[in-house]
C-alpha cells in the first residue's frame, strides 16, 4: 500500500529513501500511497503505526519502566504492581477536550471481583475476558462498545488433517470454534461477512 515498502521490506530495493515516508518537518509527515487508499488513515489507528521517541529503539526494560515518552491524551504518573496511574497531558494537541483528568488501571485476574466493581461502580470500563455474565443479569447494567482491531489465525494446511472438515461461513463461528466457548455477550456482528477461502478449498 505504501509506495515502496514492499520492495524495501522484502529486500528487493536496499535504499530507504525510495519508500514513500518523508519527515517534512518536526511535526508533519508525508506519506505516499501505491494506489489511492479510502480506508488508509482507519489503518493508522493500528497500534504498529504508533510514532515512538527515538530514546526508547533500544530499550528492553518496557516492562518495569516508570514512565513512558508518548504524545497521547494521557501521561503516566505512577506504576506499581496492582495498577498504573494516568493523568491528563496537558501538552496534549487536543487537550481542552479531554474530559477525564485522571484514570486508574488496576490488573486483575479475578472476573468475579472485576464484575462487582463494575456493577457498584467502582469500575467504569472493564475486558470482556473478566466479565462474569452470570452477574450481569438484567444486562441493561451492560455497555458494548467496539474496538477497531486485527486478529490473525494462521493454518498449517500442508499437514495432513489440519484443514480437513472446516466448514465455517463466519468469522465469528471460526472464533468459536478455536477458543472452545461461546461468548454470549459479544453480537454476531461479523455474520455478515462472506466465505473466506482457505486453502485446499475450505472456507472460512
Amino acid at each position: 500500500m505504501i509506495k515502496g515498502a514492499h520492495a524495501y521490506r522484502t529486500g528487493a530495493q536496499k535504499d530507504p529513501s525510495t519508500v514513500g515516508i518523508t519527515a517534512v518537518s518536526d511535526d508533519e509527515l508525508r506519506v505516499e500511497l501505491e494506489t489511492p487508499a479510502a480506508h488508509f488513515l482507519k489503518l493508522l489507528t493500528h497500534i504498529s503505526f504508533l510514532p515512538l521517541h527515538s530514546s526508547l529503539l533500544h530499550s528492553t526494560g518496557w516492562a518495569g519502566a516508570s514512565t513512558v515518552i508518548g504524545n497521547g491524551p494521557f501521561v503516566m504518573k505512577s506504576r506499581s504492581d496492582t495498577e498504573i496511574l494516568l493523568e491528563k497531558n496537558p501538552q496534549y494537541w487536543d487537550a481542552e477536550h479531554v474530559a477525564v483528568d485522571r484514570l486508574r488501571i488496576r490488573f486483575m485476574d479475578d472476573a468475579n471481583d472485576a464484575t462487582d466493581g463494575y456493577i457498584t461502580g467502582r469500575i467504569q470500563w472493564v475486558t470482556r475476558s473478566l466479565i462474569n455474565g452470570d452477574k450481569l443479569q438484567p444486562t441493561d447494567k451492560l455497555e458494548i462498545y467496539p474496538m477497531f482491531g486485527t486478529t490473525y489465525f494462521f493454518f498449517a494446511c500442508d499437514q495432513p488433517g489440519i484443514c480437513a472438515g472446516i466448514d465455517f461461513t463466519s468469522l465469528a463461528a471460526l472464533e468459536r470454534r478455536l477458543t472452545g466457548h461461546d461468548d454470549p455477550w459479544r453480537p454476531e456482528r461479523l455474520a455478515w461477512l462472506d466465505p473466506v477461502p482457505l486453502p485446499g478449498g475450505e472456507v472460512a
